[in-house]
């Protein structure tokens, strides 16, 4: 019944979101790399695929880091200007994201289309 359900419920049946087994947990905490995932999932269905070559964020030394179901997303934000890094060398995939990146976000949004 929380005013969010059918917004969860949608991005879960659309796969643009995935949960943990039954849940998809929207209290907890959001990962960068989740939210690259939503990102690229919702931006390629809206606009056009993402192509992001082998070397896109290379300059990150921790890109290694990301799980491994995460870095094509990871790649795809940088490539599309979704997403930056933390640092110059620094992108941080497991570190929980920010309200402030997540409202930056969605200005880069308007001004990737």
């Amino acid at each position: 019944d929380a005013w969010y359900a059918d917004y969860i419920a949608t991005a879960t049946k659309e796969g643009i979101m995935e949960g943990d087994g039954p849940r998809a947990n929207p209290n907890d905490l959001i990962t960068r790399e989740e939210m690259a995932k939503i990102l690229v999932e919702t931006y390629e269905r809206e606009h056009r695929e993402i192509e992001a070559a082998p070397e896109t964020g290379e300059q990150f030394q921790d890109l290694d880091t990301s799980s491994g179901w995460a870095e094509e997303y990871v790649r795809k934000a940088i490539a599309a200007g979704l997403m930056k890094g933390m640092s110059e060398d620094r992108f941080a995939p497991q570190d929980h994201a920010l309200r402030e990146q997540a409202i930056t976000i969605i200005y880069r949004i308007k001004a990737v289309q």
